[in-house]
């Protein structure tokens, strides 16, 4: 069984959001976990996009060393017709050092023949000696010609075994540039689909964090709560005071409440007595005569109808 891959930093931070949204509980607002749920989706999209562009940087690399293989290529063919043309020359030279060779094995036997001859002239006969001298001369500038044949024979055979070492090394050279390129375009390729499946990686976590949170949202929405912290909220109590206004039984208020949630497909937590919907409508009442109190007091002067007649109270 392969290791587990190390966790990404943004794997990090969508953990430690989690963990922060679920020891927190229930005192999140829904519009908390939404901004919770775009960050993490923020985040998520910017990571996808950093692997885009990476990828994007490899295909690029790839395309570079795939052409840089491509000239080696081409240098290494015309390396090899290079080589192929020193071959030629090198079969043409050693051709000439063949018949060079053969043609001073052929002066050579030449100069021992009339080294032969020579020695029969001047044993037979001493009044030839000018035309021995003019032999013996002709014998050494065909001696020195065979001299100046083998030396230009040496310095051929010098320059082709030196064009031939260039030749081998330029070619080592090149397989190792081909080598390394090579090389290089692999580890290039396997890094690109290493990125292509953090990618992928990504974009289901991002859907999976999107799909978490719309079924959280859903839930909760799902869920109305009748008190909080065990007091009743002001959202239930202003829909207690509506309904007995507009002249529901106080005995039947809860009934009423869980009958209208229910139709919306929402489940409410919590029950209203007939005693809570009497004393919520007392406090509303008091609250009402506070308030009106606190207006009297505050103002400048109020009207009064009394018996269709117009009253006008200034107050100082």
């Amino acid at each position: 069984m392969p290791p587990k891959a190390s966790k990404t930093t943004v794997q990090q931070q969508h953990l430690l959001i989690a963990r922060s949204i679920r020891s927190s509980g229930p005192k999140l607002t829904l519009e908390e976990l939404l901004v919770a749920s775009e960050e993490k989706v923020q985040m998520a999209e910017a990571e996808a996009a950093k692997l885009r562009s990476a990828l994007e940087c490899e295909r690029q690399r790839s395309i570079e060393l795939e052409e840089a293989l491509d000239q080696e290529i081409g240098n290494s063919a015309n390396l090899l017709l290079a080589l192929s043309a020193e071959r030629e020359r090198s079969a043409k030279w050693y051709q000439a050092l063949r018949v060079e060779r053969r043609a001073r094995q052929r002066g050579q036997a030449r100069k021992l023949v009339l080294e032969d001859y020579i020695r029969l002239l001047q044993a037979s006969d001493t009044a030839q000696s000018d035309e021995l001298k003019g032999i013996k001369t002709n014998a050494s500038k065909a001696i020195d010609t065979l001299l100046k044949v083998e030396k230009e024979n040496s310095s051929l055979r010098n320059e082709l075994s030196g064009a031939l070492e260039r030749c081998g090394e330029e070619i080592k050279s090149a397989k190792a540039k081909v080598k390394a390129v090579g090389q290089e375009l692999r580890q290039s390729r396997v890094l690109a689909a290493r990125l292509q499946k953090q990618c992928a990686r990504a974009i289901a976590v991002r859907e999976r964090e999107v799909e978490k949170a719309r079924q959280r949202i859903i839930k909760e929405k799902s869920v109305h709560t009748l008190l909080k912290k065990g007091v009743y909220t002001e959202e239930t109590r202003n829909l207690i005071r509506l309904l007995v206004q507009a002249g529901c039984s106080q005995e039947y208020i809860g009934n009423v409440i869980h009958a209208i949630f229910r139709t919306a497909g929402i489940s409410v937590v919590g029950d209203v007595s007939r005693r809570t919907v009497s004393r919520i409508v007392s406090e509303g009442y008091y609250a009402a005569q506070i308030q009106l109190g606190y207006e009297m007091q505050n103002t400048e002067g109020m009207f009064l109808y009394l018996n269709n007649s117009h009253v006008l109270i200034r107050l100082y």
